[in-house]
């Protein structure tokens, strides 16, 4: 990826307003392990990193234990190689062997290669992200916490939307939590798509870190700072000239607006435009079709 995202559900900026130091590292811990389980790793790749973990130190440490039981058993050691190891790295004279060597202990054991993958997963995040810190062990810790408590949310209320953030931009607004939540608000609505049509109620609720209105607890008062329309356009205007927001579009006989993070001006008229279009032909299609089933039942009948 060019660009480095951060994706989390919707429900981790609540804390925001309460304890942005902790809403922060919460979004990280979720956000990094997430990212790295669903990346694909390479049998080689996850042969190298457990056999530098189980020879060097460091890495899950359910994977380098099951990798002791899995040695204990065939009696391979892999010893040989431990000064042959540099940074995560074989020699060339001896990589192909030893990687081929872990690969058919990985193979003959199904819940070892599982973990193998899995540790290295959680070793590349500090080198994708360019971030430092904790190790593998208490990154999934913290990441099973996180997720059974969102799970549990889920499996009550459906589920959450999870928008992303560039890495950079996070680390840059958190210093401004409101800010950060509204603009999160709109990266929620707008999704993978070009733009969203919303309406103030909706992104305030969203900023306050509620999917919908029907979970807003009563008198919760980032949603009636951010109804409030002073409120609201300030923290707007702020994200347009910042060009965190390229585009807006209201009129006042709209019920909605519309609002872009990807698109100029210009574009977001012709695409709002374009929808206009699609949805009024939709509607023509499907009157005509009403018509026409009317119009039959009437003369079979």
């Amino acid at each position: 990826m060019e660009h480095k995202y951060f994706q989390f559900p919707l429900m981790l900026i609540r804390q925001l307003h309460i304890d942005p130091e902790e809403a922060k590292q919460n979004i990280l811990r979720f956000a990094l392990v997430d990212f790295a389980l669903k990346q694909s790793i390479s049998e080689e790749d996850a042969a190298n990193q457990i056999l530098y973990n189980f020879l060097r130190g460091g890495g899950l440490t359910e994977a380098v234990n099951w990798m002791g039981e899995a040695t204990s058993q065939t009696g391979e050691t892999y010893y040989e190689y431990r000064d042959e190891i540099e940074y995560a790295y074989f020699t060339e004279a001896n990589k192909e062997d030893a990687i081929s060597e872990v690969i058919n202990t990985l193979h003959a054991d199904s819940k070892l290669m599982s973990l193998a993958i899995q540790n290295c997963q959680l070793n590349k995040i500090n080198k994708f992200f360019g971030v430092s810190g904790r190790d593998p062990d208490a990154r999934l810790r913290d990441y099973k916490r996180l997720k059974k408590a969102i799970d549990a949310h889920e499996a009550k209320h459906g589920k959450e939307p999870r928008p992303t953030i560039l890495k950079d931009l996070f680390f840059d607004l958190i210093e401004e939590p409101e800010l950060l939540a509204f603009y999160v608000a709109i990266r929620s609505l707008e999704g993978p798509r070009p733009f969203t049509a919303t309406n103030r109620p909706t992104i305030a609720g969203r900023a306050a870190g509620y999917k919908s209105a029907a979970l807003l607890p009563k008198d919760n008062e980032v949603f009636k700072k951010f109804s409030n329309r002073y409120h609201f356009d300030k923290a707007l205007h702020e994200l347009i000239n910042r060009s965190l927001v390229k585009s807006y579009l209201s009129k006042k006989h709209w019920r909605q607006f519309y609002l872009s993070t990807k698109l100029t001006p210009v574009q977001l008229g012709r695409a709002v435009a374009q929808a206009k279009i699609k949805r009024d032909v939709m509607k023509k299609k499907a009157e005509a079709m009403q018509g026409y089933l009317q119009l039959y039942n009437t003369t079979t009948i």
